[in-house]
């Protein structure tokens, strides 16, 4: 173990340092208030889901100031996503009311 980690959990144990926070700015709001904000743009849209970019610029159009990794953050944490449509879109399906022909032989 290095001598760096050493003194860092001496350094814990001491109780002398204040906890560990997240590194950066604090942001243009706390994350509670900035949920009600994207909240209230979701329930102020006349479409039935919004993604995390309309709602971006949303919030950017009433001068909230924030990125969009944080908004996709507090809408995954909220459940506030729009619905993702569901099965696999790679396969093609082909519905017809006749039966397939038989293979053709060579």
């Amino acid at each position: 173990m290095s001598s760096s980690t050493v003194y860092r959990h001496l350094k814990e144990a001491s109780g002398d340092s204040p906890p560990r926070r997240r590194r950066g700015p604090n942001g243009a709001m706390p994350d509670p208030q900035m949920t009600q904000a994207i909240k209230q743009v979701i329930e102020g849209s006349p479409f039935h889901g919004e993604g995390y970019r309309k709602v971006h610029a949303r919030l950017r159009y009433k001068d909230i100031r924030t990125s969009p990794v944080r908004v996709l953050r507090l809408m995954r944490g909220t459940t506030a996503c729009s619905p993702n449509p569901v099965g696999d879109r790679l396969v093609a399906r082909v519905l017809t009311t006749e039966p397939s022909s038989p293979p053709i032989s060579r």
